[in-house]
């Protein structure tokens, strides 16, 4: 879990990009461990992200800028694969720059 700063703001990214991004972190709230909820939820909204010109990279990225370490990366990256591919797995190249 992470928690941003007061007023912060997503800088480089649309209005709508941040309110994806905000969506993001209120779901990451838990690791984006795998459960019911986040079963349902994350492909959608990666998907959304996706459809608003948001890549994993940049996700990560703004989600590390915020305070999210590694292992929870690991989780988010995690997601990504199982909405291209429909099984848990880690893209190694969808996070590289």
């Amino acid at each position: 879990m992470a928690e941003k700063a007061e007023g912060f703001e997503w800088v480089g990214f649309t209005d709508d990009q941040a309110k994806l991004l905000d969506r993001t972190d209120h779901l990451g709230n838990n690791g984006w461990d795998s459960n019911g909820q986040t079963d349902e939820l994350m492909p959608k909204h990666l998907a959304r992200c996706a459809e608003a010109g948001l890549s994993i990279g940049q996700i990560v990225e703004a989600m590390q800028r915020i305070g999210y370490d590694k292992r929870t990366m690991h989780q988010l990256e995690r997601w990504e694969g199982k909405r291209l591919t429909g099984k848990f797995g880690r893209l190694r190249h969808l996070s590289a720059p």
